[in-house]
């Protein structure tokens, strides 16, 4: 199951084509990751916008961080303190750490 970011610490809209450039204005860090850290967001780009993907665990960042040749998409790492919460992100709900990554 993803968690997305959609909104920022204020309530607002996060807009579809632009979602990087308001998650560092509202205070998100470029980072690349060699490893999961909390607060980890993948921003992708897809065909119609952008999605910003909290990566809530390892098996979570090991999806979004693997390279595959069928997927050309472009990928910009953040963290972002407010994450976890505007994601809706709720840990019990995510005991699937042992299912294989598809």
């Amino acid at each position: 199951m993803g968690y997305y970011v959609t909104h920022n610490s204020k309530g607002e809209v996060l807009p579809t084509d632009n979602k990087f450039f308001y998650l560092i204005m509202d205070g998100a860090r470029v980072v690349k990751p060699t490893e999961w850290q909390e607060n980890l967001v993948c921003i992708v780009q897809n065909d119609w916008g952008q999605a910003a993907v909290y990566c809530y665990n390892e098996r979570e960042f090991r999806r979004f961080s693997m390279e595959r040749e069928d997927d050309k998409r472009i990928k910009v790492w953040v963290t972002y303190k407010h994450a976890k919460k505007l994601s809706g992100y709720q840990e019990y709900l995510n005991q699937t750490d042992d299912l294989p990554i598809d």
